[in-house]
C-alpha cells in the first residue's frame, strides 16, 4: 500500500484557480474532477505494480508459491517474451495461489497500490491540494495539465456524447503514448475500461481551466 511518506509516493501540489468567492459547488466540482482523474491514476498504477509483481512471481515460482503449478506456469509463460503470455492475450489469472502470491510479493515489497493521499486542501484562490501519490498518478496529473485541447467550447445538447467519444479517444492515445511504455507497461486493454465518461470529462474540464501541477521540490515557475 502506498503509505504518506514512504519510498513509493511522492508529495504533489495540484492548485486551480476558480477565481475569488466561487460557489461552493464551483469549487466541489473542480475537487471532484480532481479525485476522478486521482481515482484513474490509481488504477493505471494498480495495474502497472500487479504486472510488475506477476513477472517478479513467475520469475522465482519457487520462492513465493506454495502449490505445484508447473502446469500453470508452463501455459501461462510465454517463451522468448520476458513475460506472462496471459498479458498478451488479456486472461486473467485465477489461480488462488498465484493471486496470493502476487498480493503478498505487493505488500513484502511495499509497492505502490495506487492510494492516494490528502496532506491539506485550501481554497485562497486558488484552490490547492497537496497529495501524497505514487509516480502513475503523477504522471497522469501532468497528462491533464498539458492537455492539448486548451478550449472551451459550448456545444449542443445533440453533440455531447459525440464530443465526449473523440475526448475519450483523444485521452487513451494520450495516456497510451504518455504511460503504457517500458516504464510503466500497461497493454492498451488495461486502459479501455477505466476511461468512462466521467474520466474522460475530467480530463477535458481540467485540461481546459488550466491546471496546476508540481512537486514540492520543484520551484513555482
Amino acid at each position: 500500500m502506498t503509505r504518506p511518506g514512504s519510498a513509493s509516493a511522492s508529495q504533489v501540489a495540484v492548485s486551480l484557480d476558480l477565481g475569488p468567492r466561487s460557489p461552493v459547488e464551483v469549487v466541489a466540482t473542480a475537487v471532484g474532477h480532481i479525485n476522478t482523474i486521482c481515482q484513474l491514476g490509481g488504477q493505471l498504477q494498480d495495474r502497472v505494480t500487479r504486472n510488475q509483481a506477476l513477472r517478479a512471481v513467475l520469475r522465482r515460482p519457487g520462492t513465493w508459491l506454495e502449490d505445484e503449478l508447473d502446469g500453470l506456469l508452463e501455459y501461462y509463460w510465454s517463451p522468448g517474451r520476458g513475460y506472462p503470455s496471459a498479458l498478451l492475450g488479456g486472461e486473467r489469472l485465477v489461480s488462488p495461489s498465484l493471486e496470493a502470491a502476487i498480493a503478498e510479493y505487493i505488500r513484502d515489497n511495499e509497492l505502490d497500490t495506487g492510494e492516494v493521499y490528502v496532506e491539506r486542501l485550501a481554497y485562497e484562490n486558488p484552490v490547492e491540494l497537496i497529495l501524497a501519490a505514487g509516480a502513475v498518478v503523477v504522471a497522469v496529473l501532468r497528462l491533464v495539465r498539458d492537455w492539448p485541447e486548451r478550449r472551451r467550447v459550448n456545444r449542443a445538447r445533440a453533440d455531447d456524447y459525440e464530443d465526449q467519444v473523440a475526448t475519450r479517444k483523444r485521452v487513451r492515445r494520450i495516456i497510451v503514448e504518455g504511460i503504457a511504455s517500458g516504464q510503466y507497461p500497461l497493454r492498451p486493454d488495461q486502459i479501455d475500461d477505466l476511461l468512462t465518461a466521467d474520466a474522460a470529462d475530467a480530463f477535458r474540464a481540467l485540461g481546459n481551466s488550466h491546471l496546476n501541477v508540481r512537486g514540492i521540490e520543484e520551484s513555482d515557475s
